[in-house]
């Protein structure tokens, strides 16, 4: 479920999370999760990098169709 915080973020040597599917939905529209971040859902199991997860492609794709902000001057 989407209110559930099942997701992980791995920076390093660092472990973010929990976090909801929201939390990571919105990181990525602002910028704070990029597709080569490595995540994973659950405690168990393997990182991979985000825009591999299908929940997320949507969120991907809408970011890289945005103009960037030097084209909108």
């Amino acid at each position: 479920m989407a209110g559930e915080k099942t997701w992980f973020i791995k920076i390093e040597d660092s472990v973010l999370g929990p976090f909801t599917v929201d939390n990571l939905q919105e990181m990525i529209r602002t910028g704070e999760l990029s597709g080569d971040d490595l995540v994973k859902q659950h405690d168990f199991g393997a990182y991979s990098r985000a825009d591999t997860f299908e929940t997320f492609l949507s969120e991907f794709s809408k970011r890289n169709t945005r103009p960037h902000r030097e084209d909108l001057s």
